[in-house]
């Protein structure tokens, strides 16, 4: 036995003694247990116990101390005295006695790689040291908690089952079948660890709704698109992708052997205090379809968040994007375009297309706007059609948004193109060189439409056209109308034309195609406009040209466009596309800085 011996003072103790196991109290919560003194002098403790400690040691008037009883690894018990204030506080604990384990119901236990798995050892008589056989790979077993943690990291695409064996040992003396010489405890359970879905694993992508007050850049309302991987064994890196701000998150899947086809992420978007919350869809390649489940959030505000995956294998089990494969061109166009010229945004069509990869499914969307900026935006395909198009524009602070859907019809052949893209431009210095609508719109609600693009055959002509007339070589077989863009504005009667051309394919095996134009004859008025194409390439069916209207001064206006194929109760087959024309200047401008206006341009039969 051993004995604090006590300074001046006298107390009453509310204790007088304890009984502890031999665990002690310093593993557990709470990590000591407390005496009530009561004095009217100072008392203090002087500690010779080496296995319990007493604080505060010392102090004046009623107070409370609180003792720590540290693990009795002996096998016999122990006593001790603490005197507080002249009184005896003894403290008896017991000796260590054989471990025991169990017992442990549910097994087999169902873990996932990836996927957080706890499972408690039930034990008597600690602390024990543990030691284990089979355990899965990314699981442990924690001597002082007695729990088993981790996240399974087995590689394979099969569940397998893991026969575990967990050992516990003390120092309460020898048994015959313990050759260190320690009592020991045995238990065996098994453990199922089943791979993470395939359809959780890999690139992922999207779209994040326009916000005026979610976002990961300064500029609101110009929505984002984001990326992410997710490996075999769970681990989640992505970014998100804001007009020039590009912001990265890194997380864990959260799933469970029984929401394996469900997983969720919420990760911390590095350099803002924005979470991306996200729900994947094993069975789909995709995200879940629940309303909440899938937002970008901060402070109350959400942005909804789509996206898909790409389902493409060039492994075992290969799957290919055959049903989707080819090119493909469309249309874009305002619905709230009517029969007048709209000052406050453009009225010509814009325009895209992309080759869909048989074997990733990759597509990189090319293409104009009818203001005349540029769209480009890669990509792939989802199983089910969907394709991302985000484009920053105007100086990264405007942007195109939106998804397309691809719909296999006598695939890939017929297959149409359909969508609805949102275009927001800012409001432009007077300097800037764009002088198309620097007031800025939007953002605007536009629509998509178009198919597979299919070239024509060896010696035909676009649209389906019929051969021109050998002669005169004059004779023409098509038509391009141009309307809107101001040109209806004129007075006192509408400047909107159309020009007849000729489309020709010299050769009986050849694809070329050319399209000319009769030339402007001042004396017959032949082509007043002087219409010119510049481009015309069938195999893709991007067309393009200029056209100047007389006056003083002469105005030029270029013009761009796509033949397209808009499959339907009626499918068509045309070319559509833009033209920008300068306003008539008001001193002191000139046609170089007089705001310019987007019309229409249609290619068609005559």
């Amino acid at each position: 036995d051993e004995t604090v011996t006590v300074s001046l003072g006298t107390a009453t103790l509310d204790l007088l003694a304890k009984n502890i196991s031999s665990e002690g109290t310093a593993f557990e919560t709470p990590s000591s247990y407390p005496v009530n003194i009561q004095t009217t002098g100072s008392w203090a403790v002087t500690e010779a116990l080496t296995w319990a400690t007493v604080l505060p040691p010392s102090g004046r008037g009623n107070a409370v101390v609180n003792i720590t009883v540290q693990p009795n690894t002996a096998t016999v018990s122990r006593t001790g005295v603490i005197k507080i204030g002249g009184v005896s506080h003894t403290i008896t604990q017991t000796g260590t006695l054989k471990p025991t384990l169990g017992p442990l119901v549910g097994s087999p236990f169902n873990a996932i790689v990836g996927g957080s798995f706890e499972l408690v050892i039930p034990t008597v008589n600690a602390p024990v040291t543990y030691t284990t056989t089979g355990m899965p790979p990314g699981l442990t077993l924690s001597n002082t908690t007695g729990m088993i943690t981790g996240r399974p990291t087995m590689t394979g695409t099969v569940p397998t089952t893991y026969n575990v064996t967990v050992r516990a040992s003390n120092t309460s003396g020898p048994i015959t079948t313990d050759t260190a010489g320690r009592a020991a405890a045995f238990l065996a359970f098994t453990i199922q660890v089943i791979p993470l879905p395939a359809g959780v694993i890999g690139t992922f992508h999207g779209l994040i709704e326009r916000s005026s007050t979610v976002n990961v850049g300064t500029i609101p309302n110009l929505g984002a698109r984001w990326e992410m991987t997710v490996s075999a064994l769970g681990a989640v890196s992505g970014k998100i992708v804001e007009g020039v701000t590009s912001r990265s998150f890194a997380d864990q899947l959260e799933v469970t052997a029984a929401t394996a086809n469900s997983p969720t992420i919420s990760a911390a978007v590095t350099g803002t205090a924005l979470t991306l919350d996200l729900k994947l869809n094993a069975l789909t390649d995709s995200l879940s379809s629940g309303a909440g489940e899938n937002v970008l959030r901060s402070a109350g505000n959400s942005s909804v968040v789509t996206g898909w995956g790409n389902a493409w294998s060039t492994t075992a089990p290969i799957r290919r994007a055959t049903q989707f494969r080819g090119p493909y061109s469309f249309a874009i166009s305002n619905p709230s375009t009517n029969t007048a010229t709209n000052t406050a945004a453009p009225d010509g069509y814009g325009f895209g297309n992309f080759i869909i990869s048989e074997t990733n499914g990759a597509l990189n969307i090319t293409g104009d706007l009818p203001d005349g900026s540029k769209i480009l935006s890669a990509s792939f395909i989802g199983q089910n059609g969907e394709v991302l198009l985000y484009t920053p524009l105007h100086g990264n602070k405007g942007s195109i948004h939106g998804k397309l859907t691809v719909t296999p019809n006598n695939a890939p052949t017929d297959n149409s193109v359909e969508g609805q893209l949102t275009w927001l431009k800012p409001a432009l210095l007077a300097t800037d060189k764009d002088k198309s609508y620097q007031s800025g719109f939007g953002p605007l609600t536009l629509d998509a439409k178009g198919s597979t693009y299919l070239p024509p055959a060896k010696g035909q002509r676009v649209l389906g056209l019929p051969a021109p007339a050998l002669t005169p070589t004059t004779a023409t077989n098509a038509k391009l109308a141009f309307t809107l863009g101001g040109l209806d504005l004129a007075t006192p009667n509408s400047l909107a034309f159309n020009q007849l051309i000729r489309v020709n394919n010299a050769s009986a095996t050849g694809l070329t195609n050319t399209a000319t134009v009769v030339p402007f004859n001042a004396t017959t008025l032949t082509n007043p406009n002087k219409v010119a194409i510049t481009t015309f390439t069938a195999p893709t069916g991007a067309f393009a040209g200029n056209f100047t209207l007389p006056g003083i001064p002469a105005r030029i206006g270029p013009f761009f466009g796509q033949i397209v194929r808009i499959i339907g109760t009626n499918t068509t087959t045309q070319g559509y596309g833009y033209f920008l024309l300068p306003s008539v200047p008001a001193a002191p401008q000139t046609v170089l800085t007089s705001p310019k206006l987007s019309g229409r341009v249609e290619l068609t039969a005559p």
